[in-house]
This record gives C-alpha cells, structure tokens and sequence, in this order.
C-alpha cells in the first residue's frame, strides 16, 4: 500500500496523476497486489482511491455533500489501515465507489454476495482464530456496505435459506433418481432438465458475473435438450459437464470434504468410457448437499 501513496505523492499535477494512471506498469503492479490478497476486483477502481485522495475537488467536486463525505471517509480508513486491515478497508471502498458512482445496484449487491460468501469458506478452511477473528471483522465491514443499501437481511438470509438440506433430502430421494434413471432410458429429458437447471442456478449463488456467464455457456440446458433428443448428447459429454462442476466445487466447499470429493472424482475418472449418469449425479447432488450443511454449521456458530 505505501508504494501506491508514494507514487501518488510525488505527482505534481493533475495531468501527471492521470498520465500515472494510465500506466500499464501501475496497473499491473495494482493487479498483483490485489490478488495477493484474494481480491478479484478492477484495479482501476483500487487506484482511483489514490486519485480522489490526493485530487480531492478535480476527482470529486463539492468535498461537502454527504455521498463525497461518505466516499472521502472511507478513503482516508483505506489510508491509513494497517496491513491486516488492507482487505477489509479495500472492499469497503470498492462497495462505497460502486455506491458513489451509482452503478447498477444489482451488481454491487452481487459482489457484497460474493465476498461475504467467499469470506465464509476462508472461515471452513482456516483453524487459526485469530485469521477467523480477522476475515468475520471483514464480513462486518461488508455488512456494513449491505446495510447502507438495505440488503442486510437478504444478504444474511443466504443460501441454506433457499436450498435447505431437508428439502434436498425430500426431493432428491431414491424415487427421484429411479425415475430419473428410467425418463433416461425412455429418451425423456424433463426430470434431468430441471435437475441440471437446479445445479446452474446453484453455482451462480457462489461466483463472479464473469463465471455465472461461464457457466451458463458450459451448461446450455436448451441446447443439452436439443442434443438428447437428437440423440446427439454423448457419454463424453456428461463426463465433462461432472468434471467442470467437481472441479467448481473444490474451490467452494471446506478443505475437510477434498477426500470424499476426490473419491467422486476418482469414480467419474475410472467410469469416463461408461457412465452411469445417474450414480456421478447422485454423487454432485450429496456434495451440494454437504456444501449447505457447512454453511449452515457456520451460520449457527455466527449466531450463537
């Protein structure tokens, strides 16, 4: 952080600041820094805090109006956090600059979503205290962010809300997939299509705008449908689609669940030239399945 106000205290001038601004060498060395700290966000938005900080009334105008106030305070916390503080203070900005500069609040809410969440699996995969004592003071601060555009309650309602375990274990029961099993055969496609359509939405909860469009792309439902009627839709093609979407959960759920996921992986790996599309989606929808309960688990212990 003191490279960046170094650089951005020895400018002399307006023009000087956004010729430093526009250095590719500025914001790859922005870029870096942030992902050092698990920070997916525009670097040129992190650098803008500098900009405004030292270019007050160029970047801003009337440093008096409550949202330039408001803007400004949290630039100044960035400022002068410490270094265990750096993630919070910059997300805390980001979240107020996307406010400020009034861009579309369904995107800003689906970043205060992502980070609160990602911060939440940091939880599960930590047994250091005082590193869970310092991410839930960065979820505060994100909830914070939530409370000022009223999406406290919505943001804390989170997933287990939605997709309960119990419901899961109702719906998902061995009568389900014996009827899966036999639409399957017949050629039937509805019972998979509103299975696959559960797993997409699912998974989008959990990532960026860039991977919900990713996996939009890979799991093209209508397509899919399209494919399996024309009887186009290959064993190979349902190996990538449980592959693409194992791998998505190792980067979700709690380290404690690596082995049983890798034993998933494994059965899928040894199955590639048969598989039983059935047993590899039983095996996706148990690993969903345990993703919620740790999620759970851990809204409990916040609440007690």
């Amino acid at each position: 952080m003191k490279i960046f106000q170094e650089k951005f205290e020895n400018v002399k001038s307006l023009f000087e600041c956004q010729k430093l601004l526009m250095e590719k060498d500025l914001q790859e060395e922005a870029k870096t820094f942030l992902t050092e700290l698990n920070l997916d966000l525009n670097p040129r938005v992190f650098l803008s805090a500098f900009f405004i900080h030292y270019f007050r009334e160029n970047a801003i105008g009337d440093v008096s109006t409550e949202p330039n106030v408001c803007l400004l305070n949290t630039i100044k916390e960035l400022m002068e956090s410490s270094e265990s503080q750096w993630k919070e203070k910059i997300l805390s900005y980001s979240f107020e600059f996307q406010k400020w500069s009034s861009e579309d609040l369904e995107v800003m809410k689906k970043d205060i979503f992502y980070y609160y969440h990602t911060l939440s699996v940091e939880i599960l995969n930590t047994e250091e205290e005082e590193v869970k004592d310092m991410i839930r003071q960065t979820q505060e601060t994100i909830v914070k962010c939530a409370r000022r555009i009223g999406y406290e309650e919505e943001l804390k309602s989170f997933v287990p809300v939605v997709f309960e375990v119990k419901k899961l274990e109702e719906q998902y029961d061995k009568a389900f997939y014996d009827v899966l099993e036999k639409e399957l055969m017949e050629k039937k496609f509805d019972t998979m299509k509103n299975t696959l359509e559960f797993i997409q939405s699912f998974f989008k909860i959990f990532v960026k705008e860039a991977q919900r469009k990713e996996i939009d792309d890979f799991l093209d439902v209508k397509h899919m449908e399209q494919q399996f009627q024309h009887d186009c839709f290959r064993s190979n093609d349902f190996y990538n689609l449980f592959s693409y979407f194992f791998n998505l959960l190792k980067n979700l759920q709690s380290v404690a669940r690596d082995e049983d996921l890798k034993k998933f992986q494994d059965a899928l790996e040894e199955s590639k030239e048969n598989i039983n599309v059935v047993d590899h989606l039983k095996n996706l929808m148990q690993s969903i399945k345990w993703l919620i309960e740790d999620f759970e688990a851990l809204k409990e212990t916040k609440e007690t």
